[in-house]
């Protein structure tokens, strides 16, 4: 996935640090749970190292 997000002009680690400062500003304002979002980051840095049939 990180290889195909790159021909599209996407750097994964960019949206992953995104992701994880959205997961804060969640976490900080209650609408979710730490356990809610260590998973959330895990699952997400997970789909980006996933094969798609476009790699």
């Amino acid at each position: 996935m990180r290889e195909v997000l790159g021909y599209v002009q996407y750097n994964s680690e960019d949206l992953l640090e995104e992701m994880r400062q959205q997961s804060e500003r969640a976490l900080a304002e209650g609408s979710i749970s730490l356990d809610e979002s260590q998973r959330l980051l895990q699952n997400y840095e997970a789909s980006l190292s996933r094969y798609t049939y476009l790699s």
